[in-house]
């Protein structure tokens, strides 16, 4: 799996049907989340800054998945939000090789709008930009604000960031993107943990 110099690089696309169809597990009350070995700051040399820590799974290399499918009614009253479906996985990733590096606060954004059949998706690292975790979309692709909620549920919002470009990889042509764009019914998304969250390496 090749990366970016500076992100990494490459998602997959998956049928439409199978982000309608994911398991929803009843949300909990969140916790602070301690990394391994003592609840320091960092984990075989990568940062876990506190705001970190209470987003990604404690578990080092095992992933979270939030995702939400919007039905029809809530679409028919909210007529100018574009985005259909959406889900965020979250890994801590220590693992690396020659031809894998990726490693860090890692997450894959996947989005299925309307009048698009596939769902785009994009990925890269989160960090920490002014008390907040972004997590940016390589290749320019903009980024999220991401947030654990009290009920165990994320938030994710654009607040102040342009939007968002999705597609397959960095050598993809214009028309083989899509761009979400923060509008009246797209700007924040409330997104519940569900089941069976696929490992990084399939993702």
């Amino acid at each position: 799996m090749p990366f970016h110099a500076a992100f990494i690089a490459s998602a997959l696309l998956f049928a439409a049907p199978a982000l309608a169809a994911v398991q929803h597990v009843p949300p909990t009350a969140s916790k602070p989340m301690q990394p391994p070995g003592g609840g320091g700051s960092a984990v075989e040399g990568i940062e876990r800054p506190p705001e970190l820590r209470a987003l990604f799974p404690a578990e080092i290399n095992v992933p979270a998945c939030y995702a939400r499918s919007y039905d029809a009614k809530h679409l028919a009253d909210h007529p100018q939000q574009k985005v259909t479906a959406m889900e965020l996985r979250l890994v801590l990733r220590t693992v690396g090789s020659d031809d894998d590096s990726a490693r860090g606060h890692l997450f894959q954004l996947r989005v299925k709008m309307r009048g698009s059949k596939p769902i785009m998706s994009g990925v890269g690292p989160c960090m920490v930009e002014g008390g907040k975790v972004f997590c940016g979309i390589e290749c320019d692709g903009g980024g999220v604000f991401a947030k654990k909620r009290d009920d165990g549920s994320l938030f994710v919002s654009f607040d102040d960031m342009w939007g968002i470009r999705l597609s397959d990889g960095c050598g993809e042509e214009e028309d083989e993107r899509a761009e979400l764009l923060p509008g009246k019914d797209d700007k924040a998304f409330r997104l519940d943990p569900v089941a069976n969250c696929p490992p990084y390496e399939k993702w």
